[in-house]
């Protein structure tokens, strides 16, 4: 009898709802249309609430959502017609399935000078983390010029662009690779796990210095890239020799690496007139060499590379960015075709 009631008291048990247990998982659906929002509010998705671990997300709808810090562990996301911006460095998507048919990008790095410490902090990248990665074709992650500013009015005092690589005056910004022209912006970063912007480029008397690129981190089992990842920098403006922005940073983390037609590129961008290109940002690719040489054998990737220094806007290639770093497990992966374009480290 006593085994009777201590079996009843045991299932009785089970059936109780615990507070502070997830709920059942279910898909959510975003359903505030093309208005910029929060992920974490509420009213904002299907069933009245934000999701939840476990749960299926869905985005689409032209909408535009803000990750405003790191998501619950979802069963999958998928973001199709529609824009997911990670809005600061608390920001990440961590599930078992990503796929992107639409648009992904982050905040604008804002930082215009250095900490108590000397250093430059960010203050936002696009950070995923999942088991199987898809950037669908047509689908993107774009952070061009969405590292550090170049060179402004009301920037500073000494005509540089912001960042560890900032160009000096007529100079572009450097970090894979130094920018173009006698003040070009110095080489920084890690080579083999970038997530640094890049750096701004330098005033041209007046004009605007480009801005450098942004910063992407995947880590993932699994990532196809069928689509296009760009942390390139950003224009300058005003035409009259400022300096080009430097590439940024695009960091892949992996098991296996395939795709076709992808392209991932963290270039410097074109200077002003006589002003110095940006220098080439870093990529970094790394993969289990075994596991990526059976999938070669099959479905080697048609996915190209480029970190290239940003082009001096006269033609003259002495103020040319210089190339920025490419990264890979090893040497015999990608044939020379997959490469467009930077120094391979």
């Amino acid at each position: 009898m006593r085994h009777r009631i201590r079996l009843f008291i045991l299932l009785a048990w089970c059936l109780v709802v615990v507070p502070g247990l997830p709920a059942v998982a279910v898909q959510r659906d975003w359903i505030k249309g093309t208005t910029a929002s929060n992920w974490f509010d509420d009213a904002n998705w299907s069933g009245g609430q934000y999701p939840q671990n476990g749960d299926t997300v869905i985005i689409a709808s032209n909408a535009t959502v803000a990750l405003t810090n790191a998501t619950a562990i979802l069963d999958s996301l998928t973001v199709s017609n529609a824009t997911l911006v990670f809005a600061n460095l608390a920001a990440q998507v961590t599930a078992t399935n990503v796929a992107i048919y639409g648009t992904v990008r982050h905040s604008q790095n804002s930082a215009t000078t250095t900490n108590a410490s000397g250093g430059w902090d960010p203050n936002a990248r696009v950070t995923i983390v999942c088991s199987n990665f898809l950037l669908a074709s047509g689908g993107r992650i774009d952070a061009n010029g969405l590292g550090y500013y170049g060179y402004y009015s009301g920037l500073n005092g000494n005509n540089v662009g912001a960042g560890p690589g900032g160009g000096g005056f007529w100079a572009g910004g450097g970090y894979g690779g130094p920018g173009g022209a006698g003040n070009g912006g110095a080489v920084y970063g890690s080579t083999n796990a970038p997530n640094d912007p890049g750096s701004g480029g330098g005033n041209g008397n007046g004009p605007n210095g480009g801005n450098g690129g942004g910063a992407v981190v995947i880590q993932a089992t699994n990532v196809v890239i069928s689509g296009v990842i760009t942390a390139d920098g950003g224009p300058s403006s005003g035409g009259n020799y400022a300096g080009g922005g430097s590439g940024g940073s695009i960091s892949i983390v992996c098991r296996t690496l395939a795709g076709t037609n992808g392209t991932i590129s963290a270039s410097g961008s074109t200077s002003q007139a006589n002003g110095g290109g940006g220098g080439g940002g870093r990529i970094a690719t790394v993969y289990d060499s075994v596991a990526q040489s059976n999938l070669n054998q099959t479905a080697r990737p048609t996915v190209t590379f480029a970190a290239n220094g940003g082009r001096n806007g006269w033609g003259n290639r002495q103020n040319d960015g210089r190339p920025g770093s490419l990264y890979f497990t090893d040497s015999s992966f990608f044939p020379s075709t997959n490469l467009q374009g930077g120094r391979v480290i």
